[in-house]
């Protein structure tokens, strides 16, 4: 079995045998036809060697990354992980980035809003009526000729294909705080840098990298993604907004 998830204007393939991921894939990524230029193509299969999965990238630099050693079921939670941070090393080279973020936009204008694991990145997304959400979890920007573009993330849990294919250009960056007031205050550029590099999936990768080395440098990676975002960080505003759990902060957006 084959799926393409559009990741940006590119496409990924991936191919799997596991029936029991196809219901998962169906609920979690917004798959399409092969319409875009392939970016990567993924194999999953069962891996004989212990109990769990083996992910084989097809490329030039070919191997096998074990996922769930020592586990008689691994989740799609950790699959899920995985596949992003294959994803984003191939991603790297078309100027896409994936974070582990959410992304709101209205009047052709988006903003990303950052942070660890209850930060308050559902609590905006809940308050955000009258935006469209183009990620809930997983933001995918791109560097365009003319700035900086998110387009709707294949990874969101609600599809909304009414809105998929149309990149919208990035006004700002937001790192959140939950607070008993509504304010933004400045973030420096060396810590706008070290935000962004928490949030990407650049951790996971380095993972898969220990298990097969034959995959990447880490280094290389690893410069590409710090250029990456020091070029962010350098043309797109990032902010701290401090937040209460109303929706006054969406007059900051506006």
């Amino acid at each position: 079995m084959i799926i393409h998830i559009p990741v940006a204007d590119k496409t990924v393939a991936i191919e799997y045998s596991d029936k029991l991921l196809t219901s998962r894939f169906k609920t979690n990524y917004m798959t399409q036809g092969e319409k875009h230029h392939p970016l990567c193509s993924i194999s999953i299969e069962h891996n004989k060697g212990f109990p769990g999965y083996a992910l084989y990238v097809k490329s030039s630099k070919a191997g096998i990354v074990a996922v769930g050693k020592g586990q008689r079921r691994i989740s799609f939670r950790t699959v899920n992980f995985f596949l992003k941070a294959i994803i984003q090393f191939f991603a790297l080279r078309e100027k896409i980035i994936l974070l582990h973020a959410s992304s709101l936009a209205k009047k052709n204008k988006a903003y990303v809003v950052l942070g660890p694991s209850g930060a308050g990145k559902s609590t905006v997304l809940h308050f955000a009526r009258g935006f469209d959400v183009l990620a809930d979890d997983t933001a995918v920007i791109k560097k365009e000729a003319a700035g900086y573009y998110i387009y709707p993330s294949p990874f969101d849990r609600k599809k909304r294909p009414e809105i998929y294919g149309k990149p919208v250009r990035v006004k700002e960056l937001y790192i959140l705080h939950k607070s008993s007031s509504t304010r933004v205050e400045p973030v420096r550029k060396n810590e706008a840098m070290r935000q962004l590099f928490s949030c990407s999936f650049l951790q996971e990768y380095f993972t898969l990298i220990a298990q097969n080395p034959r995959l990447a440098v880490p280094t290389a990676t690893h410069n590409l993604l710090k250029s990456f975002f020091k070029d962010i960080a350098g043309n797109v505003p990032v902010t701290n907004l401090f937040f209460r759990k109303n929706r006054d902060f969406l007059d900051v957006l506006t």
